[in-house]
């Protein structure tokens, strides 16, 4: 209908809640597969442990900062990494940009 008939504001305002509608149900949908996928790992986790935990250790070193390298130099030392990491970022984000 709001083809035929652009200026009509009640059309535009239903097709706006109907957008809405869409996108909520839309991320519903979403939120449910993501559901059924982490049901589905879980279960078939339980059944292929090595499985399971090989890709919990690869995410977790993934997640892992071992090294930094800062001017040429590689620093290993966990205290090191904690405290060159924060004044990195520091420095980085208190930089003028004109």
């Amino acid at each position: 209908m709001l083809d035929k008939d652009l200026g009509n504001v009640q059309f535009q305002i239903e097709e706006l809640a109907l957008h809405d509608d869409l996108g909520k149900w839309m991320a519903n949908e979403e939120d449910q597969r993501r559901q059924k996928s982490r049901e589905s790992w879980m279960h078939l986790g339980d059944k292929n442990t090595k499985i399971f935990y090989s890709v919990v250790k690869v995410k977790n070193a993934r997640n892992h900062i071992s090294q930094l390298i800062s001017k040429g130099i590689t620093t290993t030392n966990l205290n090191s990494i904690k405290l060159s990491a924060p004044l990195y970022y520091e420095k980085l984000f208190n930089q003028d940009t004109y």
